[in-house]
């Protein structure tokens, strides 16, 4: 995948440096210069570079990713778009194995989990949104605000449930 720059966003460059690949290139708005990296830095793998643009930065890296420990890292040197943002977003939590405690909300509905010290866990959901939202719980909860339990639950437009 290319990105084209000039679809819309600013960025800030880091790329390795071609004459002298064990220092690393740094510009950016406010400083730049060279910084000597980890060896183990230099395992990368770009999987977005820039298309042709104005020269610079040409087929140069815009995303990229290696292994480190049980996972991985993944620098984007650039501001995404909502389309790729979205897409790097999704890729990296389908690659990285997370998985949602809760499961899938309406638009507009965050849920935040906090964990006991009994390690039960407690659920705090708010409804940002201008009108009532159905959620599906993952199994029957109890609601601490209304007082009684179920296996869904529907807020109000700016609602809280605990």
């Amino acid at each position: 995948m290319i990105i084209e720059p000039s679809i819309a966003f600013s960025i800030t460059q880091h790329t390795l440096a071609q004459k002298t690949p064990s220092f690393l290139t740094c510009s950016g708005r406010d400083a730049s210069g060279t910084a000597k990296p980890e060896s183990s830095l230099l395992i990368q793998r770009p999987i977005l570079r820039y298309g042709k643009s104005n020269g610079w930065l040409d087929d140069q890296p815009a995303v990229i990713t290696r292994p480190y420990g049980k996972g991985r890292v993944t620098y984007i040197g650039a501001v995404l778009d909502e389309v790729l943002i979205t897409a790097a977003t999704e890729w990296m939590v389908k690659n990285s194995g997370v998985k949602p405690v809760f499961g899938t909300v309406p638009d507009g509905v965050e849920v935040s989990r906090r964990r006991e010290d009994n390690n039960r866990d407690v659920f705090v959901m708010i409804n940002f949104a201008a009108d009532t939202k159905k959620i599906t719980l993952p199994q029957t909860m109890k609601f601490l605000l209304q007082g009684k339990q179920g296996d869904s639950l529907e807020l109000p437009q700016y609602g809280v449930e605990v």
